[in-house]
């Protein structure tokens, strides 16, 4: 199994692994409490990180490529159509309701 990613913020884990699971990919994290000693003992924690099967892979660094590009997405925000909320423009689903952008275009 490779690691994939690693973050001294356990979010940022935490929001990949739920994006590779959408797109049917299992994961496994470690170190996720590993965090919390960095600055008692620096020499000994590690960041957590987020694992995947060696099958899986060249799928999660895909997918991950994928996340990476949605997080850079620029532009004014869009606003739903059906609950009327302004969201960013790298957001693909509404926040309020979850209405998909793409509905909203």
């Amino acid at each position: 199994m490779p690691c994939i990613f690693k973050h001294p913020n356990w979010a940022q884990i935490h929001l990949r692994q739920l994006f590779l699971q959408q797109h049917g990919i299992e994961t496994q994290t470690r170190n996720q409490h590993s965090g919390l000693m960095l600055g008692m003992l620096p020499g000994l924690a590690h960041y957590p990180e987020l694992w995947v099967s060696d099958e899986d892979a060249s799928r999660a660094n895909e997918a991950l490529a994928q996340f990476d590009a949605l997080e850079s997405v620029e532009g004014p925000p869009w606003h739903c159509p059906t609950c009327g909320e302004a969201n960013e423009a790298s957001f693909e689903v509404c926040w309020q309701c979850q209405t998909n952008k793409v509905e909203a275009d």
